[in-house]
């Protein structure tokens, strides 16, 4: 079973025109292979499918010129864990590891590959592997070891297409944590955090946190902030500071709208208390939300 809320197109190259192909010449216009990402029969979140997607074509070199490579019909299906990769074939990838996927022909027929190689614009404006310029750029992905795979969940996607690029919000639900030490406290973990693949180029998340931080002791400063990467401090932090114990205070709308580089990105939900007497929490209500949608 297909889980139809994971569809995202990966890439293409033409549009049908009464019946006929009419191909896109401009890099970046072109698109038709479509990524479906399932949970469901997948339970090691290691597939990515691609099936044609307004037209079936798209450009690909042949070693001479830029000639249209029909996909075929049916489900085209990458397993990142027996898979091409550098035109080796049956590799995995290897776990927490940034991979690009590129299309080429193998004796006339389109294949997929992985590569830990970056692309480069060839002559013709086309985004390529660098130094072959035979394989075209179509996506990204990231396998993340301790059974999260390639997410593709509420709060996880890590399959970037290039075209067609995520376009829903990842959101987490934060139910516990605390800190009374005056020092930064992690509120999710790596199994609880958000994060996906981001391209790096100015169509980056804006993240955000809703709900309720509660702090036990009155005067005692609160800070909670969205932390990148897993790396401390926060990259946008606020604070509050409660008028009596165990006060709650709504938090909305902070942003923090980062300039990621190409590839995998994770997303925590932090807090401190300014002394070490105090004790902050949130309530069940916070939400941590990766918005992708503009």
């Amino acid at each position: 079973m297909i889980n139809r809320r994971h569809f995202l197109a990966l890439a293409g190259a033409s549009a049908t025109l009464s019946g006929l192909n009419a191909f896109a010449a401009i890099p970046g216009m072109d698109r038709c292979l479509r990524c479906i990402a399932a949970l469901n029969p997948d339970p090691l979140h290691c597939k990515i499918w691609v099936l044609p997607y307004h037209g079936n074509t798209l450009y690909l070199n042949d070693g001479s010129a830029w000639v249209p490579a029909t996909v075929p019909p049916n489900l085209t299906e990458i397993n990142v864990l027996n898979c091409t990769i550098d035109g080796v074939a049956n590799r995995a990838v290897i776990p927490d590891t940034n991979y690009r996927i590129y299309a080429r022909l193998n004796s006339g027929n389109m294949e997929f590959e992985l590569s830990q190689v970056a692309q480069q614009q060839d002559p013709s404006g086309f985004l390529v592997k660098t130094n072959h310029n035979t394989h075209r750029l179509i996506g990204g992905c990231h396998y993340v070891s301790g059974g999260i795979g390639l997410g593709l969940n509420e709060r996880n996607y890590h399959v970037g297409s290039y075209f067609n690029r995520l376009s829903v919000p990842l959101a987490v639900r934060i139910t516990g944590g605390a800190s009374a030490s005056g020092l930064w406290a992690l509120l999710t973990t790596p199994t609880t955090r958000a994060s996906a693949w981001t391209w790096g180029d100015g169509q980056e998340p804006l993240v955000h946190v809703s709900g309720g931080i509660v702090n036990s002791q009155p005067g005692n400063p609160t800070y909670y902030g969205i932390v990148v990467n897993g790396v401390l401090p926060p990259v946008s932090v606020g604070v509050f500071v409660p008028s009596y114990a165990h006060q709650t205070a709504t938090v909305s709308a902070m942003h923090a709208h980062n300039a990621n580089s190409e590839g995998f990105h994770s997303y925590d939900l932090a807090i401190k208390t300014e002394f070490s007497t105090g004790n902050a929490y949130v309530n069940p209500d916070v939400r941590l939300i990766v918005d992708f949608t503009g």
